[in-house]
């Protein structure tokens, strides 16, 4: 688990990302927006972040394989919008997170990742700010999230 939560971790941080927490083997991630004047900038980075996680688990996968082990795999869901943060929970216990339609969203745009057999999966509004490189999938009924919503891909 450390090596896949490197090659995941590694990457948002490098490129100016927050790891808020590990959920089981997910991480749930953010790259805090100040300005809207550098949200496209942003946009790039996460989406750079994200693909070099998935070119860092390629790597470990091949590891893997020599070492007969299986092969590790993730879904990445990218979005861009508002979202609350900090400690929720009850008195004696809480925790830190963030919370919001947009992080709702964006869950499950990692749940398409995975129904779609795609690594990386963009909202309409997140391929809107990042302008190239990305290309629609069609658009998806998603749990919890009224209408159908379109979804990106990065462009190979």
């Amino acid at each position: 688990m450390n090596d896949y939560f490197e090659a995941i971790i590694g990457p948002v941080q490098a490129h100016g990302g927050e790891v808020l927490k590990m959920i089981g083997d997910g991480v749930l991630a953010s790259f805090p927006i100040d300005t809207e004047s550098e949200t496209a900038d942003i946009c790039e980075r996460a989406l750079d972040a994200a693909e070099l996680a998935i070119a860092n688990l390629r790597i470990l996968n091949r590891r893997r394989g020599r070492e007969n082990k299986p092969p590790l795999e993730c879904g990445i869901g990218l979005h861009v919008g508002d979202a609350i943060y900090g400690n929720v929970g009850a008195h004696d216990r809480l925790d830190f997170t963030v919370i919001g339609p947009a992080v709702n969203l964006c869950a499950r745009l990692e749940s398409l990742a995975g129904r779609l057999g795609e690594p990386i999966v963009c909202s309409a509004d997140f391929a809107a700010q990042y302008a190239t490189g990305l290309k629609s999938v069609g658009k998806h009924d998603l749990k919890n999230v009224n209408g159908a919503v379109e979804a990106f891909v990065p462009d190979d």
